[in-house]
């Protein structure tokens, strides 16, 4: 015969009797009154005891909240992707804080770029990362001597994206950005791109302007090495390799002060995060590659 289940406090003992059968008693803190239906209750147990909830009732209670879970779970596992780009973009805006403000100590001179062999006392950062066991992967003290630390209080944890979690041989690398490398230019011992501009003074900003013209990127872990981010302006090939971690897009941050996520469109950039992997570089898309023409028109103007 089919039986209802009815939850009770303690308390409420006396006044939830069933007639048939004996109520069954646990400690803490319920107590279990088998009836055959809800009429069979003693009529002097109290409104809300008479209400109480069936198994079956209890049985629906359980399975909404299982299925409001699975609801849930998609927008929970998307806002855990969102933080590593929240957190890439707060490094990108320390950095670029710490660059406009070497500019106003320096009557507008923008901070030197990072070539390879560049002393630390003269560029942003110093020293060559990669898949092995560089010296650069995870010594600090290139980056605690270098320019920028002065303007971001030695703070190291800004100069790698969170997103960037694929270790090198000798460990996790500090550093996942690189500067535009149009950006400092005589510091930087070669002219990378003849004819296009190069920018060493903040009134240089003209072309593209401010808000169009990135500084620093995340630059792929298959790709980066020294400090400076090249392109080929004049003709379509990925000298250097943009990140694709943060969802198939890449941080940037802006002359103007704003840093914002892009997302590629094509397939040469979304190259993948692969321990010891390389790709043969250049890489040559064709002249209506979107990925490159954004890069080129973000990065100077000719």
């Amino acid at each position: 015969m089919k039986r209802n289940l009815f939850l009770y406090w303690p308390d409420t003992l006396k006044a939830c009797l069933c007639q048939n059968p004996a109520p069954k008693i646990l400690w803490p803190p319920t107590v279990l009154c088998y009836c055959h239906d809800r009429s069979k209750m003693n009529k002097e147990s109290p409104k809300w005891c008479r209400a109480a909830f069936t198994l079956i009732e209890l049985l629906v209670v359980v399975a909404v909240l299982v299925l409001l879970c699975c609801v849930a779970a998609p927008m929970l596992a998307k806002a855990k992707t969102k933080s590593p780009a929240a957190g890439c973009l707060s490094n990108l805006r320390q950095l670029q804080a710490g660059w406009a403000m070497y500019a106003d100590d320096n009557n507008g001179i923008l901070m030197p770029n990072a070539p390879v062999s560049t002393l630390p006392a003269s560029t942003w950062c110093a020293g060559t990362l990669g898949w092995g066991f560089q010296d650069a992967n995870t010594n600090p003290i290139p980056y605690q001597i270098s320019i920028m630390a002065h303007y971001v209080s030695s703070n190291l944890t800004i100069y790698r994206c969170p997103g960037d979690v694929v270790p090198s041989q000798n460990g996790t690398r500090l550093r996942s950005y690189s500067m535009n490398g149009q950006m400092g230019a005589p510091y930087s011992g070669s002219q990378f791109n003849p004819g296009w501009r190069t920018y060493t003074n903040e009134t240089d900003l003209v072309c593209p302007s401010p808000k169009e013209t990135f500084v620093f990127c995340d630059e792929h872990p298959a790709s980066i090495n020294d400090g400076i981010f090249v392109q080929n302006l004049g003709s379509p090939q990925y000298i250097d390799l943009p990140a694709s971690y943060l969802e198939g897009g890449c941080g940037f941050s802006f002359a103007d002060g704003h840093g914002e996520i892009h997302k590629w469109r094509g397939r040469f950039v979304l190259f993948p995060v692969v321990a010891n992997q390389v790709p043969s570089f250049p890489i040559s898309p064709s002249p209506a590659d979107p990925d490159w023409i954004w890069l080129r028109d973000h990065s100077s103007c000719h």
